[in-house]
């Protein structure tokens, strides 16, 4: 009970207070032994006030909000509850409380246990025998995180980042859309596509975004307020509205405000006749956004150049951050520690800066999961990644890229389901982030689903194709489980990895599989050389990467046509 207040009273539990009521009733009729009374009709009656003739076939409304309530829990868990000692769950397919223990909790007797483990809620046995080894454990745990982050904030003390402003990032001045209309029913369209969209740009934690005020201030404050904002703006975003009888068109344009120079423009059209307007109106402006302001978007291009080759101290925070993406479309080695010095200087700088605070995070799970850096910063570099991935979440929860760092770092410790939900939750909270659904695509490949994977993977590729060849691994998979593998080849050719030895293991793979036994043999000689014990290591290396077993068997027994040695673990894959 005092976990449920807990998550009720939490500003990170972003529930209705209807789903909060709904959520006391479902723990306190499971607490109480009467889980026969948790009905969706006795949910529908009691929390929502439906009459008695409420029908669950015809009113769905307990399911909906089931849905809605277990999304809040599980962000709740991944953010403000990720240390709290109960853990409170409505599974799928049922209205029916469990609650685990988390930490360890003092012994009780079976008589002690509330009615609840007779009504089929979940309770962790007690581990209190165990609570001193397990308490000791997350000492350690706890004081090796902390001399970790000690360590690196003393190693980069005295080193800063250049300081252009108080903006971490390049200004955005979305000025006043124009609007042409046949349609009198829709006269505003155009001024509330401008405010959509600045709320859909403020979700980039790192842009600094001004919009153009209401023209009807009478003192001209706010006119001259926006010139002022518009002269300091460092992009300019234009745009106007057509409407006709059955279509409307959006024409955008984005300008660099120091240069002059446009640097991208983008059309959307949509019909009138069907739908409300305001979510296409919505899914338009969320467009805009994302093509503006995701990595490897509008902004990036036109960032990226004056800022490769630089030192790290003659960069912004946003700069470094703008770099990290850089390297991460191709794992380049030479720019991995200039990199990682960058952004360790600038959460020291900036420790609310989610963006730079999740790159991190993803260079150190580097660091653990291809070997790059020399390790001066810690010794135990998915530790420290799980932290910073999970600081990210709690400072900016609507951005998707502390979510992906989360997922990636559960993945790597085994966690192979929460590192999914973390990342389906990423995607809730910010639907149109290519990067996480291409890299949720690729972790379904990888678990033998290709069929859900290369869905979102395509997906994303479609909204932006200027982002990381590395997820085009799960189009390599889906090929070669299929045996295609002409395409598997050519996929496998695209992925632009020449510093990561599984860029040579595919097309090793695919090269054998087609009969081409001097070029397979050719990429395996490259590979021994790098690593002289990979044919002893590389199952086990995959499994530990969460690769499907099935999928081991087939990627070892294809290694081992293109030439590589059979060891005695491959043979039992």
């Amino acid at each position: 009970l005092a976990q449920l207040e807990r998550i009720c009273t939490s500003p990170a539990f972003d529930a209705s207070q209807r789903n909060r009521r709904f959520l006391e009733y479902v723990v306190r009729e499971s607490l109480a032994g009467r889980s026969d009374r948790i009905k969706g009709y006795c949910i529908a009656t009691v929390v929502f006030g439906r009459d008695e003739s409420f029908d669950p076939l015809i009113d769905p409304i307990v399911r909906i909000e089931a849905s809605r309530l277990r999304r809040s829990l599980e962000r709740y868990y991944l953010t403000a509850g990720a240390t709290d000692p109960i853990r409170i769950d409505i599974p799928k397919g049922s209205y029916i409380a469990t609650f685990t223990t988390l930490m360890p909790a003092p012994d009780v007797s079976e008589n002690d246990l509330p009615a609840a483990t007779a009504a089929g809620t979940r309770l962790a046995p007690s581990r209190g025998r165990h609570r001193g080894t397990r308490l000791a454990a997350l000492t350690v745990l706890v004081l090796s995180g902390l001399a970790v982050a000690w360590f690196a904030i003393e190693h980069y003390r005295g080193f800063s980042l250049a300081r252009p402003g108080d903006a971490l990032g390049p200004s955005v001045y979305v000025e006043r859309f124009d609007q042409e209309s046949d349609d009198p029913d829709m006269p505003e369209f155009a001024v509330g596509l401008k405010r959509d969209i600045v709320s859909a740009l403020t979700a980039f934690n790192g842009l600094h975004v001004m919009a153009a005020t209401l023209p009807h201030d009478p003192s001209g404050d706010a006119t001259r307020l926006d010139q002022a904002w518009r002269a300091a703006a460092d992009y300019t975003l234009q745009g106007g509205v057509s409407i006709e009888k059955d279509r409307f068109r959006v024409t955008t344009l984005l300008v660099d405000a120091r240069t002059g120079r446009h640097v991208w423009s983008g059309n959307f059209e949509d019909d009138v006749t069907h739908g409300p307007m305001h979510g296409k109106r919505e899914a338009i402006a969320h467009d805009i956004a994302q093509a503006v302001a995701l990595p490897y978007g509008a902004i990036y291009a036109n960032e990226i150049g004056p800022i490769l080759g630089a030192r790290f101290t003659a960069l912004t925070p946003y700069q470094c951050v703008t770099r990290f993406y850089h390297y991460w479309r191709s794992y380049q080695r030479d720019e991995y520690q200039t990199v990682r010095d960058c952004l360790e200087v600038a959460v020291v700088e900036h420790p609310d800066y989610a963006e730079a605070t999740a790159a991190l995070s993803l260079a150190l799970i580097d660091a653990f999961r291809v070997g790059f850096g020399d390790d001066r910063a810690t010794s135990d570099p998915l530790l420290r990644a799980r932290q910073l991935a999970q600081h990210a979440v709690d400072i900016a929860p609507r951005n998707a890229r502390g979510y992906h760092a989360l997922a990636l770092a559960y993945w790597l410790s085994g966690e192979v389901e929460r590192s999914l939900d973390a990342a389906e939750t990423g995607l809730e909270m910010s639907p149109g982030d290519t990067e996480l659904m291409a890299d949720l695509g690729y972790r379904y490949c990888a678990r033998n689903q290709c069929e859900k994977g290369v869905e979102l993977v395509r997906e994303a590729f479609a909204r932006n194709p200027s982002q990381p060849s590395v997820y085009r691994l799960a189009f390599f998979l889906d090929h070669f489980i299929n045996g295609r593998f002409d395409a598997a080849l050519t996929e496998a050719r695209i992925i632009n990895m020449p510093d990561v030895i599984y860029g040579d293991v595919i097309i090793a793979m695919a090269e054998a599989r087609l009969g081409n036994t001097a070029a397979a043999r050719a990429v395996v000689d490259r590979i021994l050389a790098r690593k002289p014990d990979f044919a002893d290591m590389v199952a086990a290396d995959l499994g530990t990467r969460n690769v499907h077993p099935d999928l081991v068997t087939m990627i070892v027994l294809a290694l081992q046509e293109a030439g590589l040695p059979a060891t005695a673990l491959d043979a039992r894959h």
